[in-house]
C-alpha cells in the first residue's frame, strides 16, 4: 500500500471517548477504552457519508446503522465499515486514506 495519501490530526483534537469525523475525507476516528480505531465513513450500501448520533454511525440516505466498531446494526448495508490503517507519530495520528 502506498503511504503518500494521508491525513494528520493532532491527538489533542480527539475527544476523551467517542467519534471525531473528518467528513471531507470520509474518515472517522473512534477513541474508547480499547484505544483508537479508524474507519471510512462511507456507507457500505451506496457510499453516502455517515453521521454520528448516540454512539452510532447513521446513514442519512437509506438509514443503515453501524456501531462504533464498524459493524452493521441495521441495513440495507450488509458489510461492515472499512477499517483504515494509521500510526501515532509524536503528537499526531496519521491516517492512510
Amino acid at each position: 500500500m502506498k503511504k503518500d495519501n494521508y491525513i494528520s490530526v493532532p491527538l489533542s483534537s480527539l475527544p476523551y471517548k467517542g467519534a471525531y469525523l473528518i467528513k471531507d475525507k470520509h474518515t472517522g476516528i473512534i477513541k474508547d477504552d480499547n484505544g483508537i480505531k479508524v474507519f471510512s465513513i462511507s456507507c457500505t450500501h451506496l457510499g453516502c457519508v455517515l453521521n454520528v448520533e448516540n454512539d452510532k454511525f447513521i446513514c442519512p440516505c437509506h438509514g443503515s446503522i453501524f456501531d462504533l466498531s464498524g459493524n452493521v446494526l441495521k441495513g440495507p448495508a450488509l458489510k461492515p465499515l472499512k477499517q483504515l490503517e494509521y500510526k501515532i507519530e509524536k503528537e499526531n495520528i496519521i491516517v492512510y486514506i
